[in-house]
């Protein structure tokens, strides 16, 4: 006796769920992630989203009617937004318009339909179109912005040094005073060092190498067994052969392929698969442990949460907790650079939002009526 048993094609889910529904719900999970992303690397994700979703909907439309298939039940499963958006999410924010356009080609034409549709793919729709895209466009995929105003605060170090030049020359020369010129761009470009007397005197652009150099190797960052990091320069000659000798690859430098610095930084991916095989095997301690013992430069790399705890920051105080009257105490960063007789110190608390208007205020000639009849009409902030 044979039973014939009902058939249906990929993707297999139970009956009282449809294909839309799950994907309505991955995208839910997904938001939490999109305003992480927003809030440390900027609002450009919501504009790869919409690029994203863009291009995956009209290449999803177009390799249904290639395939001869109707559009409206796979469009509507939502299954190629949520393509566009896990892509959109391991994209930079400022990545250019056809990163996206590529990606969702790749992610919904050759890792979805070719293989026949939703429920048959092999392979993530999304990861193909972000590798294919990581791999022809290693620049833009990799020009991230970092979690921080990085060229404020270099430009606030360099405006502070301008300030104390221009009134060293108005107390002390007879000077008068001036006005300052600065921006965020010159600061931050300073710190690149040699790279305009470099590019005019070799005409080659030095590509992006991550954590590496392209001017000396060992130097990068490695990855210990703990899933910590250990950073290591061995920029001078000596302190690779120390470094090589130590971890037991003392034949390297027995290699006309690694004797010398310019030799090792043409092959920086073979000098740093011999040193990261040896950290990996080892914790963050064992390394460091091992690493002083042998006078080798190296040094770990902290979140948080260890350097809060670390022996070396603790003893010189470079966190210190300010009075707020909110929280009681906030932790925060000290005071740098300490001078011996005039060390620096808070002397109170950031004012709340609107604490001196009255005080400012009054000053510029305002009347107490005129500054309540502004805070009234929601001019001003009313603590």
């Amino acid at each position: 006796m044979t039973r014939n048993f009902p058939l249906g094609t990929a993707p297999h889910i139970p009956s009282q769920y449809t294909v839309a529904r799950i994907m309505l719900q991955v995208l839910l999970a997904l938001v939490p992630g999109v305003f992480a992303y927003a809030w440390y690397f900027g609002s450009g994700i919501f504009i790869q989203i919409a690029l994203a979703t863009l291009f995956a909907l009209v290449f999803e439309s177009l390799f249904l009617r290639l395939r001869g298939r109707p559009l409206k039940p796979f469009i509507n499963d939502y299954s190629a937004v949520v393509t566009a958006v896990l892509f959109a999410l391991c994209v930079p924010p400022l990545a250019p318009w056809w990163i996206a356009c590529i990606g969702m080609l790749f992610a919904i034409g050759f890792a979805k339909h070719l293989y026949g549709g939703l429920g048959h793919n092999v392979f993530n729709p999304a990861m193909v179109g972000y590798v294919v895209a990581l791999i022809s466009f290693p620049q833009a995929m990799t020009a991230w912005l970092p979690p921080l105003a990085l060229a404020d605060m270099i430009a606030g170090l360099s405006g502070a040094m301008a300030m104390t030049m221009a009134f060293y020359h108005r107390d002390l020369r007879g000077g008068t005073g001036q006005i300052m010129d600065l921006s965020l761009l010159e600061p931050i470009f300073s710190v690149l060092g040699p790279e305009a007397a470099a590019y005019e005197l070799t005409g080659r652009v030095r590509e992006r190498v991550g954590n590496g150099s392209n001017t000396a190797s060992p130097r990068n960052v490695y990855v210990t067994s703990d899933e910590r990091f250990v950073a290591i320069s061995a920029s001078m000659q000596v302190m690779a052969e120390r470094l090589l000798r130590a971890i037991g690859a003392g034949w390297m430098l027995d290699d006309p392929r690694y004797a010398t610095n310019a030799e090792r930084v043409k092959r920086r991916d073979e000098v740093d698969a011999v040193v990261g095989g040896f950290i990996r095997e080892r914790t963050l301690e064992e390394n460091l442990a091992f690493f002083e013992k042998e006078h080798v430069t190296a040094a770990p790399i902290y979140d948080i949460s260890q350097i809060v705890t670390d022996p070396h920051f603790m003893e010189r105080e470079v966190i210190v907790d300010v009075e707020d009257p909110e929280l009681g105490s906030v932790a925060m960063h000290n005071v740098t650079p300490r001078l011996s007789g005039t060390p620096g110190t808070f002397r109170r608390p950031a004012p709340a939002r609107g604490e001196h208007n009255a005080e400012l205020l009054t000053g510029l000639g305002m009347t107490g009526s005129e500054i309540e009849t502004l805070t009234e009409r929601g001019v001003l902030w009313r603590r």
